[in-house]
């Protein structure tokens, strides 16, 4: 079976597919006037005079717009090209209401076909063939609370150890007295930063490389 390649978005998630691979898009820039708003998800970039709004949809058509407005997502921050939005073209403007943002280290494409997966299915669009993501986006916020705070107080003589759960909150184990540890973390690429926290069994530091858009 042959692999499509997709960029992908997670969480649900999006991956994405190169178009050589799968449908081509409609060309060209319109300029949206007299029709309704339509919400859609689309990839943006500059131009000279603004902004693209580029549908995922392999059957939407590019749109030109003078700004676009991110602020009901904060966590998206200023808009960007590594963003994939979800929101209506009103006027002039692109007013985003849910984002996902593309994990540092991919190579992709707005013209590549953007899949959801959720639970590590894949949702939509069902391309009915294997796929081979070349980005994943992460939803923003990617986690609906804030992680409790961390127990850091245990009897005197040892240190509490943690595992970290599917939101990356720390969740106390157990007090442990610490062990002599010689692991250390290997570097964390271009875009992530290194978390560590003491674990079980012997306290010793466990390490992640998170990428630096992410809350801790």
């Amino acid at each position: 079976m042959r692999a499509r390649r997709v960029s992908a978005v997670v969480a649900a998630v999006f991956v994405a597919c190169a178009v050589d691979a799968c449908h081509a898009k409609p060309s060209g820039v319109t300029e949206m006037q007299g029709e309704p708003p339509k919400e859609t998800w689309a990839t943006i970039h500059r131009d000279v005079s603004g902004w693209v709004v580029h549908p995922v949809d392999v059957h939407g058509a590019d749109v030109h717009v003078q700004d676009v407005d991110t602020t009901a997502v904060a966590e998206a921050g200023p808009p960007d090209a590594q963003l994939v939005l979800r929101g209506t073209v009103r006027g002039p403007v692109f007013a985003a209401d849910a984002a996902f943002r593309a994990l540092p280290g991919g190579s992709w494409s707005p013209d590549d076909v953007f899949v959801r997966l959720e639970n590590d299915l894949l949702v939509e669009p069902n391309l009915g063939v294997a796929v081979e993501a070349s980005a994943v986006f992460v939803p923003l916020p990617d986690r609906l609370k804030s992680c409790p705070r961390a127990v850091r107080s245990c009897p005197r003589g040892t240190v509490p150890a943690y595992v970290r759960d599917v939101d990356r909150c720390l969740v106390l184990r157990k007090c442990i007295a610490p062990s002599p540890c010689t692991v250390l973390p290997a570097p964390c690429a271009s875009g992530y930063l290194l978390r560590s926290w003491r674990s079980p069994p012997h306290a010793c530091p466990d390490y992640a490389c998170d990428a630096a858009f992410l809350p801790e």
